[in-house]
């Protein structure tokens, strides 16, 4: 489709970055690392991306935190994504409706429903969108309390 629009041909680029933890999970050297009995905290807080019909982890924030945890076996997960640049300000967000789901969606801070999610059946074309876990949702919760302190300052 892609060729047929452009008139060239398609490069698919695919990030393996997940690679190294999904063997360190196969080979069980989370359980050599003790972190083991961190992996509830990690799926609350970093899975629940849903691409493709899989569960998906976040590789970036899953890599941050074990680190964390290898230095301080005490360490509670953390947002690490609030430590990130980005320009996910109201303006943008807010210049269409079809703007702001795509932004959410594509920069991950929405996930795809899964089938069994949905209550309701969808109009042809559309996709139903949630929070994926606890780390976007915390984000969500102090984002939306910022530009309602913002508005009302105006």
């Amino acid at each position: 489709m892609l060729c047929a629009h452009y008139g060239k041909p398609v490069i698919l680029l695919i990030d393996e970055y997940d690679v190294p933890l999904a063997n360190v999970s196969e080979k069980g050297y989370y359980a050599d690392t003790g972190l083991a009995s961190h992996g509830a905290e990690m799926k609350e807080w970093y899975d629940g991306y849903y691409f493709g019909g899989f569960d998906v982890y976040c590789p970036w924030d899953v890599m941050k935190h074990v680190k964390n945890l290898i230095l301080n076996p005490k360490t509670k997960p953390d947002s690490h994504w609030k430590n990130c640049k980005n320009d996910l300000s109201y303006e943008n967000l807010h210049s269409s409706e079809e703007n702001l789901w795509g932004v959410l969606y594509l920069t991950g801070y929405l996930t795809q429903a899964k089938t069994d999610e949905i209550e309701k059946e969808l109009p042809p074309g559309c996709m139903a969108l949630r929070i994926p876990n606890t780390e976007i949702k915390e984000i969500f919760d102090s984002m939306i309390k910022k530009w309602f302190e913002e508005s009302t300052r105006k």
